[in-house]
């Protein structure tokens, strides 16, 4: 029933205040408020507006008339990080629910013959935990648990598989080093709305992607022969204008070649005891020398162009 018709009502009345419009005066306070979802399942998603229904009851059942009182409205689930608190629409005046457990925020509300609806609006997606509870006077009632879907996907993102965040930039490192990068869409309020096919590419100096279509690649260091980087895009098959893009670099070891040199002490003979092909290009890039007393040295060049000598 429309507020204004029920204003009217009750000034014909002539009553003052809350209470239940009867011919023999105010009914006593409600025993119990009960709240329920109308809408069905398809319109429960996030930023999309659903009808729930608000019953009052006093000891004989549903109050008879026209009741007026005020109610606070909370989802038990509330609001994750970024999101705003959910709405409820009362004879078309807009009303934020309270956070959980507060309940100072009520709204002016009338019943007609123990029951009314209201319009709620909720943007925390992706559980089966929302709860919403109506609240008057010292009494409550809430709905049954109910799952709440994500929006309409506007955005993609690259998500780092391993550490499940969606980054700007990756390293990873030969010769063992590879990442694992999903596509997965998210709604106007960063609910995850679910991994998706796309198409992936590279940029810059990065080697091809083995398998560059369906929802996750996997990029690794098998056959680099020296640093690598660019961009990995992947693009929406169904929208191709969606798309994201990583920064990605592929790092070679520090130590990234033997600097030869030959050395003694004291007269003790010295025995080449190893030679070996770090980044498998075929040629020797670290040698280990033994000494007669047992000692090894290592010698490797830097990155940044030092020789580095470790006696081991």
């Amino acid at each position: 029933m429309n507020k204004n018709s029920i204003k009217i009502a009750a000034a014909a009345l002539a009553v003052i205040g809350c209470g239940v419009l009867q011919a023999g005066g105010y009914a006593q306070p409600p025993a119990r408020i009960a709240i329920s979802i109308l809408s069905p399942g398809s319109e429960l998603y996030a930023g999309n507006e659903f009808t729930a229904e608000v019953r009052v009851y006093d000891a004989n059942g549903l109050i008879t008339g026209i009741y007026c009182t005020k109610v606070a409205y909370q989802d038990t689930l509330g609001a994750a990080s970024g999101q705003p608190l959910g709405k409820v629409t009362s004879d078309n005046i807009e009303y934020e629910m309270n956070k959980w457990p507060d309940t100072t925020n009520r709204i002016d509300q009338c019943f007609v013959n123990g029951i009314d609806t209201v319009k709620c609006v909720l943007y925390n997606a992706g559980t089966e935990n929302h709860k919403i509870w109506a609240r008057t006077g010292s009494i409550a009632g809430m709905t049954d648990a109910f799952a709440l879907n994500p929006g309409a996907p506007v955005v993609l993102r690259i998500v780092n598989s391993i550490t499940n965040t969606d980054t700007n930039e990756i390293d990873i490192y030969y010769p063992t080093g590879s990442v694992q990068l999903t596509a997965e869409r998210y709604d106007s309020w960063n609910n995850n709305n679910g991994r998706t096919n796309c198409t992936w590419t590279q940029t810059g100096t990065l080697h091809t992607i083995d398998m560059p279509f369906g929802s996750q690649i996997n990029y690794g260091t098998t056959g680099v022969t020296s640093e690598e980087n660019g961009m990995i895009i992947a693009a929406t098959t169904a929208n191709p204008i969606m798309l994201d893009t990583v920064n990605l670099n592929v790092r070679m070891p520090s130590s990234i070649f033997i600097y030869q040199e030959r050395a003694m002490i004291e007269k003790k003979d010295i025995s080449t005891t190893g030679m070996f092909d770090l980044r498998g290009r075929r040629y020797c890039n670290k040698k280990e020398m033994e000494f007669g007393k047992g000692l090894f040295i290592t010698l490797t060049k830097e990155a940044n162009g030092r020789i580095k000598r470790s006696l081991h």
